[in-house]
């Protein structure tokens, strides 16, 4: 068994030609619109909607450790409707989670090249080549996503 943010050094496509290889992605490990409600309703002792907890199913992309941050940004709120319309990734605690135990986790450069390409809608090596001044920016994208952090 191995672990891995990222995928390893490993002969992944003949294991998984073989038959020898059981995967657990991304997709794998996000909440359906079923467990989200349990888990907001339940767990956390919320009363939403279904339409709420569509909406941040939809909006955390079934992540639980950004549901649970919604749940507690929600919690004594009196317009909730209102706070899950307006959810957008830019409440303190998501702020205050994603620097600690992302963005403070990452190598200078990385930190860096996330900041000065923060600013982008879109990325491509290209564009972030534009941004930051230098090369590598199709490289850059690739390692992040290699490292899961796209």
């Amino acid at each position: 068994m191995v672990a891995s943010r990222a995928d390893p050094a490993l002969p992944l496509p003949r294991l998984r030609a073989r038959g020898e290889l059981l995967e657990l992605r991304a997709a794998d490990l996000r909440f359906t619109s079923d467990e989200a409600a349990e888990y907001l309703n339940r767990s956390m002792g919320l009363t939403l909607t279904a339409p709420d907890v569509a909406a941040l199913e939809e909006r955390t992309e079934g992540w639980i450790a950004a549901l649970q941050l919604a749940a507690l940004s929600l919690q004594g709120r009196d317009d909730v409707a209102g706070f899950i319309a307006a959810f957008a990734g830019d409440d303190r605690y998501i702020v205050d989670y994603l620097a600690e135990e992302v963005l403070q986790r990452q190598p200078d450069h990385v930190r860096d090249f996330l900041l000065r390409t923060s600013v982008l809608s879109r990325l491509t090596g290209s564009l972030c080549d534009a941004v930051t001044g230098q090369d590598g920016g199709r490289a850059a994208l690739e390692a992040l996503d290699r490292g899961n952090l796209s």
